[in-house]
């Protein structure tokens, strides 16, 4: 797997005469981590990025997503990208309305919910997350110990609860979801591929297990970027959000760069 600067010449040169299609992660490849949900909403800086990316001739950015699909339209809803939330099960084209890209029986989902929420109760600092696919048990804001331990115990325990299901165990960093099987971020891949020129380039960016699917189903002449961590699928990796946002700055031309409000790659962070 190469290094950042591999990844940042390999980008600049993909983008000589050819249109680029950005696929991204939000959480860790965007933003950093945060302790809940809740708190990782996108800073000012990024924003502003996604803003001006976009209104680069043969540019696209898609944002793909665990979030539910509410909180990815309040965030982004007014910019013109495309949204993938729950991991591809809702999309959202540019500037269109919210679409279903399955049919699942989300009842199916009670059947695990009481036994999350009593390792929610034994377990100070966790919470639960509610989607329409799927239902996750997070603790980051558990401590390191006890965490990790019920974690332990509850993968053992919805591993039996999930056998006669069609559901799966996903595990994330300090999450564990429960979702239905097969819906992967490869649905997002799969539905690019019918639509999408030979002559575009894809170029995807991600942090965890999720992305690795992606990964996975697009085409071998995508660009693909593990960001924190060695990723399966991920031909280059960089070490954190804060590269992912370097590499994006390079892709603005300089009219963009040298407008007063354009945020630099070299400023700190908000």
């Amino acid at each position: 797997m190469a290094a950042g600067e591999d990844v940042e010449a390999a980008i600049l040169a993909a983008r000589r005469g050819r249109p680029l299609r950005l696929l991204f992660d939000y959480d860790g490849t965007l933003v950093p981590i945060a302790a809940s949900p809740d708190l990782a909403s996108p800073d000012a800086e990024l924003l502003a990025l996604f803003d001006q990316l976009v209104s680069v001739p043969d540019v696209s950015i898609d944002l793909v997503s665990g979030r539910p699909r509410e909180v990815l339209d309040g965030w982004f809803g007014h910019l013109a990208v495309a949204l993938w939330a729950e991991h591809g099960l809702w999309r959202r084209d540019r500037g269109g309305e919210w679409h279903e890209t399955a049919t699942v029986d989300a009842a199916l989902l009670e059947q695990v919910v009481p036994l999350l929420e009593r390792f929610v109760a034994i377990t100070p600092g966790a919470h639960l997350e509610r989607k329409s696919a799927s239902v996750a048990w997070h603790y980051r804001g558990a401590d390191d110990v006890t965490g990790s331990a019920r974690a332990g115990e509850l993968r053992l325990l919805l591993g039996e609860a999930v056998e006669a299901l069609p559901l799966e165990i996903l595990d994330g960093k300090k999450v564990i979801e429960v979702r239905f099987r097969g819906m992967t971020k490869a649905v997002v891949a799969r539905s690019m591929g019918a639509v999408t020129p030979s002559s575009l380039t894809i170029i995807a960016f991600g942090d965890d297990r999720t992305d690795e699917d992606l990964f996975q189903a697009l085409p071998q002449s995508s660009i693909t970027v593990a960001v924190g961590q060695q990723l399966a699928g991920a031909r280059y990796q960089v070490d954190d959000f804060t590269a992912v946002r370097r590499i994006l700055h390079r892709l603005l031309p300089p009219s963009l760069l040298d407008l007063p409000d354009s945020p630099s790659p070299h400023s700190p962070l908000n």
